[in-house]
């Protein structure tokens, strides 16, 4: 069969071969100008995650020790009134 061509060097490219696209978090790591590479980049905003999740834990562990929720008595009277309650 004259004529007939076969393009398999784009079939069988890898991906790897393909530049990753960065993220917008990584970009705006880089443009901080602490790290200089995606790399680096990638374990700062590890860092920040771990400290944040520690951050919450710590927070929802010992925000409110005592199990109860302190509102004034006159808050509940006036609130009691607007709705009509008595």
């Amino acid at each position: 069969m004259k004529g007939v061509f076969f393009d398999d060097e784009e079939k069988y490219k890898h991906k790897s071969e393909n530049p990753r696209k960065q993220s917008n978090l990584v970009r705006l790591v880089l443009s901080t100008g602490i790290v200089n590479d995606d790399k680096h980049a990638e374990y700062v905003l590890l860092y920040i995650m771990v400290f944040l999740i520690v951050i919450a834990i710590v927070i929802f562990i010992f925000g409110n020790s005592s199990g109860q929720i302190n509102v004034p008595l006159s808050k509940i009277n006036s609130a009691m009134q607007v709705n009509g309650i008595h």
